[in-house]
């Protein structure tokens, strides 16, 4: 069963967080037919396994990653072959790549990040758009590195990267709201040290306002 609807009434960051808390397996569609920023029709996909982003893509011809290997030169005429029999087999294309030593840990992070982390941050400039969500879609092996990243983690890098928040105004809290840390122990989230910070003043005693005004930062 599909789930489908529209950005302007469920934002990005809920989306995600739905998913991870859901555990779900899928691909995750994003459509804008007009793009503000480009003025062109805008279309990415995300595959999540269990909750957690694996790969991200434009295209659905499962040669994406094979593209951003073979751009930066890290596949010579004699691997090809190999690599295009990989391609076609059912395990994660990075983790075969590494176990037959063609690329090495520094370089499948560097890949995720490209693949994944700069296509999925970028969705959050997205101020329309419809969203469609299929837990029957196969994962794509051949556009997965192996690695992953959970996506309420994938969202906290979205958001880090976001210069204007008005594309989430409706959904922020208002200055006067105060923060409650409802997680017992420390947070399974890698949390940078300003969020870090409000983690742990979280408590219910001080509104946002005053929190921004502690740590020195804009609060409208």
């Amino acid at each position: 069963m599909a789930i489908t609807g529209s950005l302007s009434e469920f934002s990005l960051p809920e989306i995600f967080q739905f998913l991870d808390q859901g555990q779900k397996t899928g691909i995750l569609t994003i459509r804008d037919p007009q793009h503000v920023q480009t003025g062109k029709p805008f279309l990415r996909h995300i595959w999540l396994q269990n909750g957690r982003v694996v790969a991200a893509g434009d295209r659905l011809d499962n040669r994406g990653l094979a593209r951003l290997i073979e751009q930066r030169g890290w596949v010579t005429d004699v691997i090809r072959p190999e690599l295009e029999r990989l391609i076609q087999s059912n395990v994660p294309l990075g983790l075969n790549l590494k176990t037959l030593g063609i690329l090495q840990p520094d370089q499948l992070k560097l890949l995720f990040s490209v693949q994944v982390l700069r296509q999925v941050c970028s969705l959050f400039q997205l101020e329309n758009g419809q969203f469609r969500f299929d837990a029957k879609s196969a994962l794509p092996k051949a556009e997965m590195t192996g690695l992953s990243l959970p996506a309420t983690e994938t969202t906290l890098m979205g958001l880090r990267s976001l210069k204007d928040w008005k594309i989430l105004q409706s959904k922020l809290p208002e200055p006067s709201s105060t923060l409650f840390d409802i997680v017992s122990g420390q947070s399974h989230l890698r949390l940078d040290n300003l969020e870090a910070q409000v983690w742990r003043i979280a408590d219910g005693s001080i509104n946002l306002k005053k929190m921004a005004e502690q740590f020195q930062i804009g609060c409208n």
